[in-house]
């Protein structure tokens, strides 16, 4: 069985196992096409998301959830034209059942109160993706199940 073909399961109330409709929806921006492409990869290898878009800063991030309606963006902070956190207030604002995760090569406690202060469900270092992503993504999917 393919992992495509494996169906989201969640424990219901009662206990039982439910399958959801879908899997998570993703939009992935970031400035470098190497570190999308490694996202893609870890997706790929781990869990069953749905990359329904990908951008380089936080203007495209805005259009892509506009027009892909995602349940979770993973945006870097550092980007031109518009950075994450002022990015994911928006999407906040404008989309609120849209999750933002927030992430940066620099682990500094400036990203991190940035993330937190723009509304972001979390923060990541880039260092830790391959280990912690998949991890929160299946937080997001549990919490938007119940």
């Amino acid at each position: 069985m393919h992992m495509q073909d494996r169906p989201i399961r969640r424990a219901d109330d009662l206990g039982k196992t439910v399958e959801s409709e879908r899997p998570l929806r993703l939009v992935i921006v970031d400035d470098s096409q190497d570190v999308i492409e490694l996202i893609r990869c870890i997706m790929e290898r781990e869990m069953e998301v749905d990359i329904v878009a990908d951008g380089n800063d936080g203007t495209e991030a805005l259009f892509a959830v506009s027009e892909t309606c995602p349940d979770v963006v993973l945006m870097d902070c550092e980007m031109p034209v518009m950075k994450g956190p002022v990015a994911a207030r928006l999407i906040r604002r404008y989309f609120p059942e849209v999750r933002v995760i927030l992430m940066s090569a620099d682990d500094s406690q400036e990203h991190r109160k940035a993330s937190e202060e723009s509304g972001a469900f979390c923060f990541l270092s880039k260092s830790k993706l391959a280990s912690e992503l998949p991890y929160v993504l299946t937080q997001v999917q549990t919490a938007a199940l119940h």
